[in-house]
């Protein structure tokens, strides 16, 4: 693993994606210097985490990775163009989440600002669950990419009150109408969701993981295996009982068995369970 060969960790916001970073960082992994509790990369945030992004140039954001791939990497000078771009960005409220705080962005630019001067240590990689929205351009760019996907049963999802990703992405990518109720746009994004990135992960191959989440929680072992296996890090019961301690099972688990199912098309409770999950 080198700068050139980076992790990414993704999923439906809510879908456990901040354990697989925990285990991710006991393994050795730099995952960022500017996180947030859930251990997402705010830099990453600040740069790709915005309704332009989806429609914006290759070449303007081949300029943001290579931003973001300097401050996570080396101690690579920044231009006054770059610097301008930084300013900018931080003048732009989104209407979601943290960044409709000025002074969030404000934080997050400083941070872009000033990590050109710091030498992060190597493997590294990010989690920021929104990176499956440009996965597909982000493997273009970077060749080398590795993807760890994370899922949890799209039903629980539904009733999530996390649905900071159907409001910023769902209407925009998916063209999901946001005129029907929020369950029923969540397990649509959610079912939209696995099957683009399903599709990106056929052609990635063996660069792309599919973390069940639930799995995990039900049979470590077998999962913390093919994580260490994705990591190339042997198994030993060491290692498996280290990573062991970061996985306890939330009482979320199995909350769709006391909603009412009606609200749901038959069709994306059908693909719910094609993938394995209970319904």
């Amino acid at each position: 693993m080198n700068s050139r060969a980076p992790l990414a960790i993704g999923g439906v916001g809510g879908s456990g994606t901040r354990v697989v970073a925990e285990i991710f960082r006991e393994l050795g992994y730099f995952l960022g210097g500017d996180l947030n509790r859930a251990s997402d990369c705010l830099s990453y945030t600040f740069l790709f985490v915005r309704p332009e992004i989806v429609h914006l140039p290759q070449n303007e954001l081949a300029r943001r990775l290579r931003l973001f791939t300097n401050a996570m990497t080396e101690a690579a000078s920044i231009s006054e163009s770059d610097r301008q771009l930084l300013k900018f960005l931080a003048s732009m409220t989104v209407p979601h989440g943290p960044m409709a705080d000025k002074e969030w962005l404000k934080d997050r630019s400083d941070f872009l600002l000033n990590a050109h001067a710091i030498a992060y240590p190597k493997p590294w990689g990010w989690k920021e669950p929104n990176t499956h929205i440009v996965l597909d351009r982000l493997c273009l760019m970077m060749p080398a990419l590795r993807y760890v996907h994370v899922v949890r049963n799209g039903l629980d999802m539904a009733f999530s009150r996390n649905q900071h990703q159907l409001a910023l992405w769902g209407s925009s990518v998916f063209n999901i109408d946001d005129a029907q109720g929020t369950e029923w746009r969540s397990l649509k994004y959610w079912c939209a969701v696995h099957q683009r990135t399903t599709a990106i992960g056929q052609i990635m191959g063996d660069r792309f993981l599919v973390v069940n989440y639930d799995d995990l929680c039900r049979d470590p072992a077998a999962t913390l295996e093919a994580i260490c296996r994705f990591a190339k890090v042997p198994a030993t019961a060491e290692t498996l009982g280290r990573l062991g301690k970061y996985i306890q099972s939330p009482s979320s688990i199995g909350r769709f068995r006391s909603r009412d199912l009606d609200v749901f098309d038959r069709s994306d409770i059908d693909y719910v369970a094609s993938l394995g999950f209970a319904t």
